[in-house]
C-alpha cells in the first residue's frame, strides 16, 4: 500500500493530527469501484495501524477493532483530518474527517 498524501502532522505522546489526501492516482483505489472510486474502509483502518506503528515507533498487533464506523465515502484525492489519541489500556481512538463531518472511527486494541 502507498502512503497518502500528507500536508501537515502534529504529534505528541499521547496522539497525532495529521492532514492528508489520497492520491487519485495511487493503488489505493484500484478496483474499488470502477467509475466512482471511494477509499476502501480497508485502507482507512491500514492507515490508522501504520499511523499507531509510527507514533510508537514500533510494530503493533492489533488484537481489536471496537466501534468502527463508516459514515461518509472519502473520494480520491478529498482532504481529510486524521486524529489518533491514547484511550488507555492499549486502546487508540482514531477518526476522519472532511468538511467537518466524521467519514471514518473507531478503536484499535493493540499490544
Amino acid at each position: 500500500m502507498t502512503e497518502p498524501a500528507v500536508e501537515t502532522r502534529k504529534t505528541s505522546e499521547s496522539g497525532c493530527e495529521i492532514t492528508m489526501s489520497f492520491p487519485p492516482e495511487s493503488d489505493f483505489f484500484d478496483g474499488h469501484f470502477e467509475g466512482a472510486p471511494v477509499l476502501p474502509g480497508v485502507v482507512q483502518t491500514g492507515v490508522a495501524v501504520r499511523e499507531l506503528e509510527r507514533l510508537l515507533g514500533r510494530p503493533v498487533r492489533v488484537k481489536e477493532i471496537k466501534k468502527l464506523k463508516f459514515a461518509k465515502v472519502v473520494h480520491p484525492g478529498e482532504r481529510v483530518e486524521f486524529s489518533l489519541s491514547r484511550k488507555g489500556g492499549g486502546e487508540w481512538v482514531f477518526r476522519y474527517e472532511s468538511g467537518g463531518e466524521i467519514c471514518a472511527s473507531g478503536i484499535l486494541v493493540a499490544e
